[in-house]
């Protein structure tokens, strides 16, 4: 009877600490994080077509252009 009590206990306070976890932080490649990009502006774009499109140059594609012409 001891057995399953202590048992039982330890399956509690095992759940119990699965609460306390902090969740992990996702991890993106580039393509995933360029498609929300592009998703975000388009939902957040009202007037201009190009936005709304997904023509656009982000700070990362300018750093991007600004090596390539470097070279």
């Amino acid at each position: 009877m001891y057995n399953k009590t202590v048992a039982a206990l330890a399956k509690k306070v095992a759940s119990l600490g699965s609460i306390f976890q902090i969740p992990r932080v996702p991890c993106y490649g580039e393509n995933e994080k360029k498609r929300f990009r592009k998703e975000v502006v388009r939902q957040i774009s009202k007037r201009n077509i190009s936005l709304r499109l997904a023509y656009y140059v982000t700070a990362d594609d300018i750093d991007r252009m600004k090596k390539e012409l470097g070279d």
